[in-house]
């Protein structure tokens, strides 16, 4: 009798303690309006770190390709028949995330742009320092320098990464750290 009374005791305490560690029903509306503005600022405050530019070394992936930025740096240009004297350089990493097709990452426009400037400029990819074939097979990936040529190396400078067929694919990256030659 007394073992079944420990039994019993215990097993209620228990689901005491589990009832007491459940989150308070909200009980009135205006508790289920903070609650719920609370959870869509919270999804908002989500949005705006997703959408904002990223860091190096950060990828992203679309349908076609999965494109993370290494590193940048910046330099005097070198290219005796341009209009800018500076150069920015972007290393980047480009995989072919398709299962079944050969890509270019050629196809992909990467634009440099300041808004302290409101200026944006056109990357290319230099033959000299990136591979002769740019094909990509499925699950293959190649690293790519792309080359702005700028009029002043900016703070605020941000690389686009643009595919021509994915609009939800713009990715932005914030280079940090380069050389201003001031």
């Amino acid at each position: 009798m007394i073992r079944k009374l420990t039994v019993i005791t215990t097993l209620l305490a228990v689901f005491f303690l589990a009832a007491c560690q459940n989150e308070p029903e909200i009980t009135n509306e205006t508790e289920v309006q903070e609650d719920e503005n609370k959870q869509s600022s919270a999804q908002q405050d989500m949005n705006e770190v997703e959408s904002s530019p990223f860091s190096y070394g950060a990828g992203v992936k679309g349908g076609q390709y999965g494109i993370t930025l290494q590193t940048a740096y910046s330099n005097f240009n070198e290219i005796e028949e341009s209009n800018y004297p500076y150069m920015v350089t972007a290393v980047v990493d480009v995989k072919n995330v398709t299962q079944d097709k050969e890509l270019n990452p050629g196809t992909i426009a990467f634009t440099l742009s300041s808004k302290n400037q409101d200026a944006s400029y056109q990357g290319v990819l230099p033959e000299n320092v990136n591979p002769s074939d740019l094909t990509l097979e499925p699950d293959e990936n190649i690293s790519l320098q792309v080359v702005f040529e700028v009029e002043s190396i900016e703070e605020d400078f941000i690389v686009t990464a643009s595919i021509f067929n994915e609009q939800e694919m713009e990715a932005q990256w914030k280079l940090e750290g380069l050389n201003t030659f001031q």
